[in-house]
């Protein structure tokens, strides 16, 4: 599969299910073509995974042009433009406890990259590129908000949130914001 010269401009928001794993991109969720090119795609449309008064046990991987590239041949020139984010609300007083078991990951261009691949000459362009993941409440009341924080990891990467396998990034740039934000 070839993805190439590709754009999208409009936001994209996923409710987080609780499922084993929640894959969110600008271009692409989940890329997994071995022989296969991302190449020229561009992202300008905000992409967000929220999960909102919901107990999940679920891992996340966003990215701005995919979140999770798992076999790929060719990737290069891709460009996020757009804030990329996880964010979990809590606006229910009667929900003060939220467990997340599951991890988080992510990135201004992929998310997770687990394949031996070059991404090459990729940007995360500006503040409006942003990466984030942020946890906020709305609940006024006398009730304590607590955050169960079992969640086995959070990874924040401007141009990967996560790499594991022998993969090379190489001539990118990252000009977005990189926070983790609790509220």
């Amino acid at each position: 599969v070839v993805l190439d010269n590709c754009a999208n401009s409009g936001e994209i928001k996923m409710a987080r299910a609780a499922i084993e794993a929640n894959w969110v991109g600008g271009i692409v969720a989940n890329y997994a073509g071995a022989d296969g090119v991302i190449r020229d795609c561009d992202n300008a449309g905000e992409v967000c995974l929220f999960d909102e008064n919901a107990k999940t046990a679920s891992s996340v991987m966003i990215g701005g042009v995919a979140g999770v590239v798992s076999a790929c041949r060719t990737f290069e020139r891709n460009t996020n433009k757009a804030l990329v984010r996880n964010h979990n609300i809590n606006t229910n007083s009667t929900n003060t406890n939220k467990e997340y078991t599951g991890g988080v990951i992510v990135g201004g261009i992929i998310g997770l990259l687990s394949c031996d691949l070059t991404v090459d000459n990729c940007s995360t362009l500006w503040t409006s590129g942003d990466v984030r993941d942020d946890f906020s409440s709305s609940v006024t009341d006398d009730k304590q908000i607590t955050t169960s924080n079992t969640t086995s990891y959070i990874k924040l990467g401007g141009i990967a949130g996560q790499v594991t396998a022998a993969a090379k990034i190489q001539n990118c740039i990252n000009a977005g914001l990189v926070q983790k934000i609790a509220k």
